[in-house]
Order: C-alpha cells, then sequence, then structure tokens
C-alpha cells in the first residue's frame, strides 16, 4: 500500500498519537527498493537493471558498475537523512494502540 506521508504524518498529528517508528527489515516501508532507485538515478545504472535486480544483486554485493566504498558512504547519510527516509513508500500502516 502507498500512503502519502504528509497525509499520514497530518493524521496522527490531528489524532494526537505520539510515538516513535522504527523500521526493521522492510516491515513497514519499502526502503531497500527505494534506496536502489536513488543509488541507480546517482550513480548509474548500465545495464539496465530493474529495481528487484539491483535490490538482490545489492543484497549479494553484485553491483561491479558502482563503486562500494562511495556507496557505503551514501547508504550511512540516508540512514541519517530525514528527507530520504520520509520519501521511503510505506508498506502498511500501523494501527494506533488503545
Amino acid at each position: 500500500m502507498n500512503v502519502d506521508i504528509a497525509a499520514f504524518k497530518k493524521q496522527l498529528e490531528n489524532s494526537g498519537t505520539k510515538g516513535l517508528v522504527i523500521e526493521l527489515d522492510e516491515t513497514l516501508a519499502s526502503s531497500i527498493y527505494h534506496m536502489a532507485g536513488e543509488l541507480a538515478k546517482l550513480y548509474g545504472n548500465p545495464l539496465n537493471l530493474s529495481v528487484e535486480e539491483l535490490c538482490e544483486r545489492m543484497t549479494e554485493h553484485d553491483v561491479p558498475f558502482w563503486k562500494l566504498e562511495v556507496i557505503r558512504e551514501w547508504g550511512l547519510k540516508a540512514l541519517e537523512s530525514e528527507e530520504i527516509t520520509e520519501a521511503y513508500p510505506i508498506i502498511a500502516l500501523p494501527q494506533p494502540m488503545s
């Protein structure tokens, strides 16, 4: 399910819901897919691989057309970037606890 993050945040704010969300292993957001797409835009995709293929290769550390150290550095910055994390497509919305 794709959800507009701004609308979701506004819904939480309007309902008075407060808390902390922790994303673990693609349970709430498609972070790896989003990152693969961003990396392809930034560093190229000369084999014209799909995002799914890029993700599979990233997991296997088999993306020879990307410089590993550059990608690792970008990945660490991306994990701390509010702009990037807010762009992750949400997989499912958690139900507020009563």
